[in-house]
């Protein structure tokens, strides 16, 4: 079994290093989300619709990350590559665990007749200055908010919201 040398030991300490913080990051913006939500649902006991569109994003990042620690302890650890493709599964199941956090947050949300809680704050409809279809590969629509906050949020919750907002603003005339 060869070993490690010195430079190796640092570049795998800091790209390590590096998996952990984003997973630390998407772990503080879940336990955010949650807040938010529990806050919100004490709040309003009805007349809201969860939108949930995250199980197959959350399945898919979950399986890379069990394929990642399957693979680690499946893997013979003889030579020196060896050790860097073991390194390179763990990584991957670390960062893949923090996605499927990530998933969660970014497709889910609670729709009212005057706003949504998305992410980290509850926003209401009234507050929304712009909403411009970004330009990518993906189809998303950055949302800007009157603190000038951009929240990027699909075009298919998007679609969903709106309609919230049309049916609450309805509701506001006939009364």
């Amino acid at each position: 079994m060869s070993k490690f040398d010195t430079m190796d030991y640092i570049i795998c300490a800091a790209v390590l290093c590096y998996g952990i913080y984003l997973t630390v990051q998407n772990v503080r913006l879940f336990l955010a989300n949650e807040k938010v939500r529990k806050e919100y649902l004490n709040k309003h006991k009805d007349g809201y619709t969860m939108v949930n569109q995250y199980l197959p994003y959350m399945i898919f990042f979950l399986g890379f990350s069990v394929i990642g620690i399957i693979g680690i302890f499946v893997m013979e650890k003889n030579t020196k590559d060896e050790l860097y493709v073991c390194f390179a599964l763990a990584l991957m199941a670390i960062i893949s665990a923090g996605m499927a956090l990530d998933s969660i947050v970014k497709r889910r949300a609670i729709v009212d007749d005057d706003g949504f809680v998305y992410e980290k704050a509850h926003y209401r409809f009234r507050s929304i200055l712009s909403m411009d279809p970004m330009k990518s590969i993906i189809k998303n629509i950055d949302i800007l908010t009157t603190e000038r906050q951009h929240v990027v949020v699909s075009k298919k919750w998007v679609s969903i919201c709106m309609s919230a907002f049309w049916r609450g603003r309805n509701a506001r005339k006939i009364k």
